[in-house]
């Protein structure tokens, strides 16, 4: 036997909280440059953006999606692992191109300013969950069977939680598992 809650009704004040694994290359556009009063990091950033490069990455058959974090980091996010040590080499020389041609005497100066960077790691593991009980109906801790939570404010669709467990399974995993016990 388990037992599935709905959250939506049965645990309207609980929440939960968690971080998972991603796939991104990060690129750090500098907002300043020591000793170079003519940068204009407004123009910089908006050039970058429209070079043919940035377009491949939007291109690539696992890109998903870009977000741009205080106009200043551009994450390009990835639905799998790529080989993210070609991609960072290859930035890193389009890059340093690029800024010779806007600032040719000072294009190396500006290229040592940007930080690019990456994550690799799987988005089915979840981690740093934090399942905050508020208003709780105490026979929910006296059920002994496997006890699932769906519908939990803060919890994407498609996930459930694993009270018992502490842990955070996808829904078509947990259906496979169980309907071939039944």
């Amino acid at each position: 036997m388990i037992w599935i809650l709905n959250g939506e009704k049965l645990l309207t004040y609980c929440s939960i909280e968690y971080e998972y694994e991603e796939y991104f290359v990060s690129i750090e556009v500098p907002t300043y440059i020591p000793n170079m009063p003519n940068y204009d990091y407004d123009y910089l950033r908006d050039e970058l953006l429209e070079q043919s490069f940035i377009k491949e990455i939007e291109r690539h058959k696992h890109y998903r999606e870009t977000s741009v974090i205080n106009g200043v980091y551009f994450v390009f996010f990835f639905d799998k692992d790529i080989d993210f040590n070609s991609l960072i080499s290859k930035l890193d020389k389009e890059i340093l191109n690029f800024t010779h041609g806007i600032y040719p005497e000072h294009g190396e100066d500006i290229w040592l300013h940007f930080e690019i960077n990456y994550k690799s790691s799987s988005k089915d593991r979840f981690y740093d969950i934090r399942f905050t009980k508020q208003h709780w109906r105490k026979f929910i801790n006296e059920m002994k069977a496997p006890l699932f939570i769906d519908n939990l404010k803060g919890l994407d669709n498609g996930l459930l939680y694993w009270y018992n467990e502490r842990k955070i399974v996808k829904k078509s995993v947990f259906l496979k598992k169980y309907l071939s016990h039944t």
